[in-house]
C-alpha cells in the first residue's frame, strides 16, 4: 500500500480500487523471483499456474494490509502482519509441504 499512498492513488480512487492496484503492483514485482524458481517450491508448480495463483493470493492480502494501514494511520501493523505471514508461509508451511514436520 506504500506505493499506492506515495503515488497519490488512494487520494484518487476508492479503498477497494487502491488495494487492488497495490496488490497487482506487488504481485508483478514478485514475478521475477517466482519465474526463477527461487520462491518457496515454485519450480514444482507450472509458471502458468503459479503466477495467477500468486497474484490472486497477494491481491487478496493487499486488502488486509490496506485496511490495517488506513485504520491505524501507520504502516507498521501491516509490516508486522506481512512479516508474520512470510515467516509462517516460508518456515512453517514450507516444512509441512516438504514432509519435514511431524504431527
Amino acid at each position: 500500500m506504500k506505493v499506492v499512498r506515495s503515488s497519490g492513488v488512494r487520494e484518487r480512487f476508492s479503498f477497494a480500487t487502491s488495494a487492488l492496484i497495490s496488490g497487482v503492483i506487488w504481485s508483478v514485482w514478485h514475478f521475477a523471483v517466482i519465474a526463477q524458481g527461487a520462491y518457496q517450491d515454485a519450480q514444482k508448480v507450472p509458471l502458468a499456474l503459479a503466477l495467477p495463483l500468486f497474484t490472486i493470493g497477494l491481491t487478496g492480502e493487499s486488502f488486509l494490509y490496506a485496511w490495517l494501514r488506513e485504520r491505524s494511520g501507520s504502516v507498521w501493523p501491516a509490516v508486522v502482519i506481512h512479516g508474520v505471514f512470510n515467516w509462517f508461509t516460508l518456515r512453517v508451511m514450507g516444512q509441512v509441504l516438504r514432509g519435514k514436520c511431524r504431527p
